[in-house]
């Protein structure tokens, strides 16, 4: 075991790159013949059929799928050590995932080598990995740089997913890309705004950067980022273009899950960032990997929770908008926005006018 006071040094397992999901995906079970609760039938079906690491040829670069088993390293893991950031909860989540490690390897050019024996010529090898997280039946993340994602995925799919040239009839899995809608970033930012807590595992600390998209440009423009704020809320171009109705497509700041501090990049692309900051600033990457993780799921069962909201739950009120509004004129500036946002968040609840009484001081 390890010294008291820091966590396994003797857990080797690590990643290549930054800790970005760049491909989050919603997946459900269609032709396996298996029954979608049945996880261990799909997770061996799936094993059966992904494509392992092995070269076409002898000598040859290598292609493919090998295990990760995240779980196996708890084996050596100090649950004790006062540097622990995991609990029994993340050995759970491991022993839940079907994590691969994508490989892709090429050769890329001639290159000498000296050895005691002389000098020898053979070709380099480039080697590309992508990393497999799959809760299986529903979610499945992808963490690397995005052309290894599209490989992996590609393998994926032509594996798993799709059969006969993309018969849907004859799909293995449903796997669809998962996306964070631009309103459901903004109801983050509305929680954040009335300091109201969510009902999953995870907690919003603050807001340090918000990307806003349009769709006209105006002396605005079309698309902004404000960055480098404490408080968001006191930000006068993040005011402006929420009135204007120019919704968030960028949320990022400092989330909490299972007590660890996180700083976190939301996309509405999907693409989700930890950053090497706050609490797993010195963590081991096994324990960030499945922090990670873990916020990862957390965030996307939040999206699933709003989703499935009434409409009067998943909309600001337009009385948000008078709010920002009277925060930009407590800054002595008054703004003109022609009601853009409460005319959005009123036809999102397919409310009017007349059931509110909203006056712009």
């Amino acid at each position: 075991m390890p010294s008291e006071g820091s966590v396994s040094d003797a857990i080797e397992f690590s990643y290549d790159g930054h800790l970005v999901f760049n491909g989050l995906y919603t997946t459900a079970p269609a032709n396996l013949n298996v029954d979608e609760s049945d996880i261990e039938a799909i997770r061996d079906r799936i094993d059966e059929l992904l494509p392992p690491l092995e070269a076409e040829y002898d000598g040859g670069p290598k292609n493919g799928f090998q295990d990760i088993d995240l779980d196996s390293y708890f084996d050596q893991y100090d649950f004790e050590s006062e540097n622990a950031r995991l609990s029994s909860e993340h050995r759970k989540l491991a022993a839940e995932l079907f994590d691969r490690e994508y490989v892709r390897e090429e050769f890329s050019g001639a290159t000498e080598i000296q050895t005691e024996d002389g000098r020898f010529t053979g070709k380099e090898v480039s080697r590309h990995t992508a990393y497999v997280y799959w809760l299986l039946p529903s979610l499945l993340m992808v963490q690397g740089a995005r052309p290894d994602r599209r490989k992996a995925m590609g393998t994926v799919n032509e594996a798993v997913g799709i059969t006969n040239g993309g018969d849907d009839d004859k799909r293995l899995i449903r796997i669809e890309p998962l996306e964070f809608d631009p309103l459901f970033l903004l109801w983050l930012l509305y929680k954040e705004w009335q300091d109201e807590s969510f009902e999953t595992g995870l907690t919003m600390v603050n807001i340090s950067e918000v990307g806003l998209l349009g769709s006209n440009r105006d002396y605005f423009g079309k698309s902004a980022k404000i960055t480098g704020s404490t408080d968001i809320f006191q930000s006068l171009p993040f005011i402006q273009g929420l009135l204007k109705a120019k919704f968030p497509n960028q949320v990022a700041g400092k989330f909490q899950v299972s007590g660890q501090t996180l700083t976190v990049d939301i996309q509405q692309s999907g693409r989700v960032h930890i950053k090497a900051d706050e609490d797993i600033q010195k963590a081991t990457k096994f324990e960030r990997v499945l922090l990670g993780v873990q916020l990862v799921r957390e965030l996307t069962e939040l999206r699933q929770n709003w989703s499935d909201l009434p409409k009067e739950d998943k909309y600001p009120p337009p009385t948000f908008a008078v709010e920002l509004y009277e925060r930009g004129k407590e800054q002595d500036v008054t703004i003109e926005f022609q009601k853009k946002l409460v005319k959005n968040l009123l036809a999102k609840r397919k409310e009017s006018l007349d059931d509110w009484d909203l006056e712009f001081s």
